[in-house]
């Protein structure tokens, strides 16, 4: 890949072929849009350390700038005209484009990138409501149903407006140009084989069975304690109902905020799928 070195002025750096733990493990329905957490192992590829800037994409269009402040308030239309001004210099092989969420945790983990405050990265993927179905070789999750309104949006990386180095992800549209939304460029070989990914189902009888437990011994039983412990056991045979369905409503609302970790997809390269399991 060296000749993807110094392509229009502009320096990629490389980075090895590696893995990166994707999205979140903890339980709590919050967290509900990072889950699961699976493993994508990456191949090497060419990135850019820094931010396209305005003379860099002046450039790749056949025009002059002298401005090296980072581009933005780009329409996605601009973007995908300047992406093939690019690739019409690149090998078939390779394809340019912006990095996807799995390959941006590996730039950030192997190159270190830091956003600046109060800043907003665009990635190549179409937000989804979690990550079941995604690749474990870190490829971009693209929408392919033209009605779906995600297709409307994509994934961005925004820094913290007052924290330097903690970084969110969000989704930002691209039906029109956004102020202080930024992007670099990847170049990666075309990825022409499959991958094991995210199974698409959870194991909803087992969310269920453990729902039930939570509400039994964080909801219900201890809603039934309640008054016996205050002196008024008579209540629990007069508003039964009640301590029943305040139980279960108490351990919904827990279920916001807290349950058990779940368990990490790891790729089994023996068996050419990834599989659960807990950390």
């Amino acid at each position: 890949m060296d000749h993807s070195a110094d392509l229009f002025g502009i320096k990629f750096v490389e980075v090895p072929e590696g893995s990166v733990l994707v999205g979140s493990d903890k339980g709590g329905l919050v967290h509900a849009s990072e889950r699961p957490r699976y493993q994508a192992k990456i191949e090497d590829f060419r990135v850019m350390d820094s931010l396209l800037t305005k003379r860099q994409f002046a450039c790749i269009m056949g025009e002059e700038s002298e401005d090296d402040e980072p581009i933005d308030s780009l329409s996605w239309q601009q973007i995908e005209e300047m992406l093939e001004n690019f690739q019409s210099e690149l090998d078939g092989d390779y394809e340019v484009r912006l990095p996807s969420e799995a390959e941006w945790l590996r730039c950030k983990e192997h190159l270190d990138l830091n956003l600046p405050v109060a800043c907003e990265e665009i990635l190549w993927d179409h937000p989804h409501n979690n990550n079941r179905g995604a690749h474990s070789d870190g490829r971009p999750r693209i929408d392919g149903r033209a009605d779906n309104l995600m297709r409307r949006y994509r994934v961005s990386m925004k820094s913290h407006p007052t924290k330097p180095g903690r970084t969110f992800k969000t989704q930002t549209p691209v039906f029109s140009p956004q102020k202080d939304a930024h992007f670099r460029l990847l170049i990666r070989k075309v990825v022409d084989k499959e991958a094991p990914s995210v199974p698409e189902e959870a194991d909803f009888a087992a969310i269920f069975r453990q729902e039930a437990i939570f509400a039994l011994f964080i909801g219900i039983i201890p809603s039934f304690l309640i008054p016996i412990a205050r002196g008024f056991s008579n209540y629990i045979y007069e508003g039964w109902a009640n301590l029943l369905f305040g139980g279960i409503c108490f351990s919904l609302v827990t279920a916001l905020f807290w349950r058990p970790r779940r368990p990490t997809w790891y790729i089994d390269e023996s068996e050419e799928k990834l599989v659960p399991r807990k950390n």
